[in-house]
């Protein structure tokens, strides 16, 4: 009987690992997806680099924005502040989907917040 149920706890331990192997793959598969697909899904402007954006900090001047990152793709004035001003760094390529999102707040000339997010929909 000692075999039997030796046979048994070992089919039963193979069965685990196998399973934690498929959820292990199933998980990577679904991060590739959601982590991945953003930055395939993600415009650039011309001048930017990541260690760039990384070098910027709130207080900045928007001359070092400006002259780490060049021009952004877009420049959007707040609506509720005519003083601050969304500098686009990377924009999503098509319609509203999973992106990388990096952009700059600037008022009075000063950098006030940076964002550096993955945006998923």
């Amino acid at each position: 009987m000692r075999r039997v149920h030796s046979k048994n706890a070992r089919l039963r331990a193979v069965v685990l690992v196998l399973s934690l192997v498929a959820c292990a793959a199933m998980c990577i598969v679904v991060l590739n997806i959601r982590v991945i697909a953003p930055s395939c899904n993600t415009r650039y402007a011309s001048g930017y680099s990541e260690k760039a954006f990384g070098a910027i900090v709130v207080g900045d001047p928007e001359e070092r924005v400006l002259d780490l990152l060049g021009e952004p793709l877009e420049r959007d004035p707040s609506v509720n502040d005519p003083s601050r001003t969304y500098l686009w760094y990377a924009k999503p390529i098509g319609p509203s989907e999973n992106h990388l999102l990096r952009n700059i707040v600037v008022k009075d000339g000063e950098v006030t917040q940076k964002y550096r997010q993955i945006w998923l929909d």
